[in-house]
């Protein structure tokens, strides 16, 4: 598991196992995938509709298309984070409601497993 923390917010990235998911994206190994969990501000635009948006780009700019990461599956999760603190007990945030979002991607192989000329083209991308 690798956890990213931004301003005391988690987002966590798990490897997932998959055959459903698996057979119905052909090329991708059942245990090809991982999943990204996180809370997001229900006031904001959710990912998946802005991965919809930057697929539309894609198709049109082909320097763009091998840059998009394959979303395979996403669920957000009906009650929000306020829920689960009235449960808890604890008190509402000033501002801002939470939901749980869970979106399942095609496995990126890491940079640090590229060779050579590979390695640099990335490399110099990413710089």
């Amino acid at each position: 598991m690798t956890h990213h923390r931004l301003k005391g917010h988690t987002t966590n990235v798990f490897p997932v196992t998959s055959e459903k998911l698996s057979k119905n994206n052909p090329g991708i190994a059942k245990d090809g995938m991982v999943a990204k969990v996180f809370w997001a501000e229900e006031q904001r635009t959710n990912k998946p509709d802005i991965l919809k948006m930057v697929y539309r780009v894609s198709e049109e700019q082909d320097a763009v298309k091998s840059h998009v990461p394959h979303l395979l599956w996403h669920h957000k999760f009906k009650d929000p984070m306020s829920k689960i603190r009235e449960a808890l007990g604890v008190s509402e945030p000033a501002k801002g409601i939470r939901a749980l979002y869970i979106l399942v991607f095609h496995k990126l192989q890491p940079i640090t497993e590229l060779k050579g000329t590979e390695f640099f083209d990335v490399w110099r991308q990413c710089i």
